[in-house]
Formats: structure tokens, C-alpha cells, sequence
């Protein structure tokens, strides 16, 4: 039994995100979270990458008063962000 096309479409932005976090600069990563959650419904992965990148790549920033985790922050917040757009443009 073949999976869902947009199952397989999911894996697929899922790979790509892992692969740009590794070779791509950070805004590129972001760029692409950002359609991603946008584009899919309930894209929870963000959460993961954001963690993924504050674990390979973060440091304290003293803007943030040492905060590390300001990737996984990001993602929260985009996420959040995206449900409520979803729910008051009705996509």
C-alpha cells in the first residue's frame, strides 16, 4: 500500500530542512521552516529543528540574557503564529 502523497511530501520538507541546517546558512533554514509551517498543517517539526539547530550551533546571547534556546523560541512563536493565521484566513 502506497503512502499518503502529502505524507511523502512532509518527509520530504522534512529532509530538506535537516539538510539545509546542516550546509545552508541560518536564514535559508529559516526561510524554509517558515513556508513549511505555513504550508503544512500542524508542522511540529519546527519545534525539533529549532532544538536541533540551539544543540549544534547555540550559544548564550546576552540580548537574551544568556537565554541558548532562541531557535526553539523562534519556532514556538512561528508556530503559534501560523495557527492563528490558518484559523482566521481559513486555508
Amino acid at each position: 500500500m502506497m503512502p499518503d502523497k502529502t505524507f511523502l511530501l512532509r518527509i520530504g520538507a522534512d529532509v530538506l530542512l535537516l539538510i539545509s541546517i546542516f550546509f545552508l546558512p541560518w536564514w535559508i533554514s529559516l526561510g524554509l521552516a517558515a513556508i513549511f509551517v505555513f504550508y503544512f498543517a500542524w508542522y511540529y517539526e519546527i519545534l525539533c529543528a529549532g532544538f536541533f539547530i540551539d544543540s549544534l550551533y547555540g550559544s548564550g546571547i546576552e540580548t537574551f540574557h544568556g537565554f541558548v534556546f532562541v531557535a526553539t523560541l523562534f519556532g514556538i512563536l512561528l508556530l503559534l503564529i501560523s495557527l492563528y493565521v490558518k484559523s482566521r484566513i481559513r486555508i
